[in-house]
């Protein structure tokens, strides 16, 4: 592990990292967006007909009820079972598979360029940026859905039920981030060549995808451009990731221990305290960045080693075509002397 120096941080700029690959061409994000897409529907059908199933057995709910499930939004999402768990929050999970099959089709780059441009993803430095996110951001949710709503204990609590919620919660979040902020947002950096405008570009999506209310629409374009430029300034995804789970883990794992539901309705109250603690948490991100050599530390060079990678098997297929054309044009050479001789 090594430092990147002053004078080189610009190379590794993570919005606009896939350009440093010597495979970029503008269209292969796109064709990686479009393979993500097409496989990540085949798999939220898999996950869907898992729901059913899990439904069936551990609900004795038909298809159809199973199916109401999905309408509502926010105002609907029971996080109170397995099934419920797997039907709210299994069907984002699967685009994480999808992508990473979509981008083993195109190899455009290492798959650990999505993680961050410092070489893939820092277990260490995502633990740090964790501690700090429970502290700014799950603590005070907990604290304020606490106070405001009391803690009841439903007769139906299960360790089951929330160690699966934990477990699928961190999962949404990290496959959120690499498609938002790694795909997404990757690709429009490498198209627009200017950091802030994608990530503004790659937050409007990420808002409208969330089935809010037009306030809580808005809150989700603060957070998406919280996560964007977290993920800018630390150069990777550890510290958006850690934001993220920070906020979803607790939500979701307090509504599964019997706080009320989550609702589609965002108040300004809501709305203001959610953009303080996200605020306060990128602040402290972008002075960590700045004071410390957090996020400095480069685990290897993505970029300079698939492109010594790629650079050397170019070049043993120029040789190898060298030398076929040179036999070749011996070969001629040689049939056109020996049939004048004969003349």
């Amino acid at each position: 592990m090594y430092y990147i120096p002053q004078d080189e941080k610009k190379q590794y700029d993570y919005v606009t990292y896939p350009r440093q690959f010597v495979t970029y061409s503008w269209y292969k994000p796109l064709l990686t967006m479009i393979l993500t897409l097409v496989f990540a529907l085949a798999l939220m059908v898999l996950t869907a007909f898992a729901g059913s199933i899990l439904g069936k057995i551990e609900l004795g709910v038909d298809y159809q009820e199973f199916l109401n499930t999905f309408k509502g939004g926010y105002d609907n999402m029971d996080l109170s079972t397995i099934t419920g768990a797997v039907i709210n929050l299994g069907p984002t999970v699967a685009l994480l598979p999808a992508l990473m099959l979509a981008r083993a089709i195109v190899r455009d780059r290492t798959w650990s360029s999505y993680s961050s441009s410092r070489g893939g993803w820092d277990p260490g430095l995502f633990i740090k940026c964790l501690l700090i996110a429970l502290l700014v951001v799950a603590a005070p949710i907990y604290a304020r859905r606490v106070y405001y709503s009391g803690f009841q204990k439903p007769s139906a609590f299960s360790g089951s039920v929330l160690a699966v919620v934990i477990v699928l919660s961190i999962l949404q979040c990290i496959t959120e981030e690499y498609v938002f902020r790694g795909l997404l947002l990757q690709t429009l950096g490498s198209w627009f060549r200017i950091p802030i405008i994608a990530i503004v570009l790659a937050a409007l999506p990420f808002a409208l995808l969330h089935p809010y209310n037009n306030l809580g629409k808005g809150l989700i374009l603060i957070t998406g451009l919280a996560f964007g430029i977290t993920a800018w300034v630390c150069r990777g995804l550890e510290a958006s990731a850690a934001l993220h789970i920070g906020n979803n883990l607790i939500v979701f794992a307090l509504q599964s221990i019997g706080l009320p539901e989550m609702g589609s309705d965002v108040e300004m109250s809501d709305f203001i305290f959610f953009a303080i603690i996200y605020s306060v948490y990128t602040i402290i991100m972008i002075i960590l960045s700045k004071t410390t050599q957090w996020f400095e530390k480069v685990r290897k060079n993505d970029a300079e080693i698939f492109n010594g990678k790629i650079n050397a098997k170019r070049s043993a297929k120029a040789q190898k075509r060298a030398r076929t054309s040179g036999r070749s044009s011996g070969s001629r050479s040689g049939s056109y002397q020996g049939k004048h001789f004969k003349h």
